[in-house]
């Protein structure tokens, strides 16, 4: 599940942000699910935010026994942002950035999806 951008886009703080994101891995165990959390896409506005989100998933995520889809480091430039030429607006990817997570995706998620 991929949660958390909306929130540092509204201005939410990353660890109010991330308590929030916790009990939506907990709504999903609750029905018999295990989440695989997806990094927050970059932003242009909050990279540092972001950032920090991240790095609070991570953690989480560890703590928890949770795989990590990457779906930031790709796309991302050091600061948080979208690095050039995967989005237009810097807030969503461009194609070629769609492309690129797609194929991310495609990568990690079965080694994060098969049981073990």
């Amino acid at each position: 599940m991929q949660a958390g951008a909306g929130d540092i886009n509204n201005g939410t703080d990353a660890t109010v942000a991330i308590s929030n994101i916790q009990a939506l891995w907990q709504a999903v165990q609750a029905r018999g699910g295990v989440p695989v959390v997806a990094l927050a896409p970059p932003s242009d506005v909050y990279g540092a935010e972001v950032i920090e989100l991240n790095g609070l998933l991570q953690t989480s995520a560890a703590a928890n026994g949770f795989g990590v889809l990457d779906l930031y480091t790709p796309v991302a430039a050091p600061d948080g942002s979208w690095a050039d030429a995967y989005s237009i607006d810097g807030v969503s990817a461009d194609a070629a950035g769609a492309q690129l997570l797609a194929q991310t995706a495609i990568t990690q998620l079965p080694q994060l999806v098969t049981p073990k």
